[in-house]
């Protein structure tokens, strides 16, 4: 592998989609596509970490023990702490919104490509 390729291989696992962001942080009943379904309905960590057990369970797909595993993972204070740190050190979305770019969520790009 040349070093240029192996810059651009850094820098892209440097960035992830939010959907990927949730599967990484290992909920118990929450694989990929519950992630996505996540992601795609809260479209930021504030939004899912502010919802509710019933918020979760009216989401296709998510019932009752998703809903109450992804609730308690979120209310741990050590996962409140880490999930604190890692949105102080910032994420490439928040940085295009601080510089006024527009940006769109995954909903949107899937609305977008009309899929």
């Amino acid at each position: 592998m040349t070093i240029p390729k192996l810059i651009k291989a850094l820098d892209k696992s440097k960035s992830t989609t939010f959907a990927h962001f949730l599967y990484a942080l290992g909920i118990r009943e929450v694989g990929e596509s519950t992630a996505r379904i996540l992601a795609q309905h809260f479209s930021s960590l504030e939004k899912l970490i502010a919802a509710t057990v019933e918020d979760l369970q009216q989401l296709t797909d998510i019932g009752a023990i998703a809903a109450q595993n992804i609730v308690a993972f979120l209310q741990q204070s050590h996962n409140r702490d880490i999930l604190q740190t890692l949105q102080k050190a910032g994420s490439k979305l928040e940085k295009a919104q601080a510089l006024g770019i527009k940006v769109i969520d995954e909903a949107g790009l899937i609305a977008l490509l009309g899929k």
